[in-house]
């Protein structure tokens, strides 16, 4: 059941927490005080590195590897194949794909990139779709797991496909090998 506004606000000063919030949020207390949030949805990628910067989790690695646009940037430069996967944490398909990923990352032992794009503006955007599709108006949606060579997309499958289909396709297309 919903909260109302003011039994949600009653909670929040009862925990210390005096501010107006966007649910859902994370607070952290330092000290039995709340030293810092993250109001609304958010990806696993600032989740995590909020809880490493106060030393609340022990690994050092998150289950894929978390870009923003200048790592993803640096990712198109590169020479070989690549898998690059993009979310939006806003969309409900998202956390099945995530997940699946995770999955598939550690049992084939993979290299997947993810960015969420909810965090490129229309600009950036843009640019990015010029850089993957120079031959195309093909436009990034999320979300969808790329393979990518030279900077250049080769295929592509769109994230509501199931674990084994998306196992298929990197069959089918060299990335594990049968």
């Amino acid at each position: 059941k919903d909260l109302s506004l003011g039994s949600r606000n009653r909670i929040f000063k009862k925990l210390g927490y005096d501010k107006d919030l966007t649910l859902p949020a994370t607070i952290i207390y330092k000290d039995k005080k709340p030293s810092v949030s993250i109001e609304g949805l958010t990806g696993i990628d600032r989740l995590y590195t909020l809880l490493k910067k106060y030393n609340l989790v022990n690994d050092n690695k998150l289950p894929l590897n978390y870009l923003n646009l200048i790592g993803t940037n640096e990712l198109l430069d590169k020479s070989g194949i690549s898998l690059l996967a993009f979310g939006n944490y806003e969309d409900e398909n998202n956390a099945d794909f995530e997940k699946n990923l995770w999955s598939l990352n550690k049992e084939y032992n993979l290299d997947i990139n993810f960015m969420f794009l909810i965090d490129v503006i229309e600009a950036e955007g843009k640019q990015l779709e010029a850089r993957m599709f120079p031959d195309s108006d093909m436009k990034v949606n999320a979300p969808v797991l790329y393979i990518i060579e030279n900077g250049k997309v080769l295929n592509y499958i769109e994230g509501t496909a199931s674990s084994t289909e998306i196992v298929e396709f990197l069959k089918n297309n060299g990335i594990i090998n049968n």
